[in-house]
């Protein structure tokens, strides 16, 4: 870890201050040297006697931090690591749920989206454990028609039929509304029968990206 000035702190131990052209203020973040340190990206032109008293009015918050991020830390310790073979045996079932959702889940959107006149130019698959799915415009010219593509995480593959649906219509609806306005809710919940709200709640029981004990 490069840093420009490391102080010492009664709470902390050090604190590792490193100048940031882009930084316009100071942020705080554990510094992981085995202790309690904090690290402090600060503004290239600060000033030491400013950055003590900002460390000295956010000591508290600072504290609370740093006893989280030890918890946390703590918790990664403790869980067991997998084996080299059960790390191969997941990216395997990884590539397998991969070829099943491009398989599967581009023709079941088209159809949706010919079915209600939704224009997309293209369904791809990704690895998101991030969101479900997301829908991109494109323009490639000042005077041409937007162009639409609709991504979807592999992991959709592992949902029941009108969960998919959901998300599939979901983004399908952000052709209209590229945003979550009560007009888009709207359509959405007309696309799905009144059951959006059922579905949502629905969805919140399936983890993003983890894979069943099963497959």
């Amino acid at each position: 870890m490069t840093v420009d000035y490391i102080l010492t702190d009664k709470d902390f131990g050090h604190l590792y201050i490193k100048r940031n052209a882009r930084a316009v203020r100071y942020t705080f973040r554990p510094a992981h040297d085995g202790g309690r340190g904090v690290l402090i990206p600060a503004p290239r032109l600060f000033s030491l006697p400013d950055l003590q008293r900002a460390v000295e009015e956010m000591r508290p918050r600072l504290l609370a931090m740093i006893e989280k991020d030890a918890a946390l830390q703590e918790q990664k310790r403790q869980r067991p690591q997998p084996t080299p073979e059960q790390i191969i045996e997941q990216k395997l079932k990884i590539e397998q749920l991969r070829a099943q959702a491009k398989r599967d889940l581009p023709p079941k959107l088209l159809a949706l989206a010919k079915q209600h006149g939704f224009p997309v130019k293209e369904v791809k698959i990704n690895s998101a454990r991030t969101r479900w799915g997301s829908c991109v415009a494109r323009k490639k010219g000042l005077f041409s028609r937007k162009e639409y593509t609709i991504n979807l995480s592999l992991y959709c593959i592992l949902l029941p039929e009108h969960l998919q649906r959901l998300i599939m219509l979901h983004e399908l609806t952000h052709i209209h509304h590229m945003d979550h306005s009560p007009a888009f809710h709207a359509e959405l919940d007309t696309l799905l029968e009144g059951k959006e709200k059922e579905y949502e709640k629905e969805l919140k029981s399936f983890k993003l990206g983890s894979l069943p004990d099963n497959l």
